[in-house]
């Protein structure tokens, strides 16, 4: 029985490792959507008995104490102060959906999404911008964002967009209860 099994938390370490194992990593279409549909299988069966773990890069900390005073009682929180770091929580961590500010030093919200989407494709990742042009919205698009919203964020706004991308993600049907949304 499935409640019998004993379901562990897959890092996307050990997740890389059985894509590369299984010669998932050629970048044909085919193998791309499998390995796609695979990566949100095994997450969907490890997310079922663990908070998500939501990631918040931005360089302001006040901002970032803003968005955590939103968010702090549904998910496990991470911050990170540069697009740097947020790609090293990433890639060393089980992070499970990514807000990032779009102006940060060094590596962009944006530059960081294209990353972090060759290191897990599947991740939500929703840029915050005071600026948010059309522009931004194409380039965000073509690196696989989730969607772009503009400061100030208002909060039903920033949940509604946080559910759905989890739903869509990982076919949560109960994200939006207890999101409150």
């Amino acid at each position: 029985m499935v409640s019998d099994l004993l379901i562990l938390e897959v890092s996307n370490r050990y997740l890389h490792e059985l894509i590369f194992r299984l010669g998932l990593v050629q970048a044909s279409p085919g193998v791309l959507a499998f390995r796609n549909y695979l990566m949100r299988s095994i997450m969907v069966i490890a997310k079922s008995q663990t908070p998500y773990q939501l990631l918040i890069a931005d360089d302001d900390p006040g901002f970032r104490d803003v968005l955590k005073e939103l968010l702090n009682p549904y998910f496990k929180l991470f911050e990170a102060e540069s697009g740097e770091e947020a790609v090293e929580l990433v890639e060393h961590g089980q992070v499970d959906i990514v807000l990032l500010d779009m102006h940060m030093d060094v590596l962009t919200g944006l530059e960081a999404v294209r990353i972090m989407k060759e290191i897990n494709a599947i991740l939500p990742c929703i840029l915050i911008t005071a600026d948010a042009t059309d522009e931004l919205r194409q380039d965000a698009t073509a690196a696989n964002a989730y969607d772009v919203l503009s400061k100030p964020v208002k909060r039903q706004e920033l949940v509604t967009t946080v559910s759905h991308a989890l739903v869509d993600t990982y076919q949560d049907p109960d994200i939006p209860s207890w999101l409150g949304n």
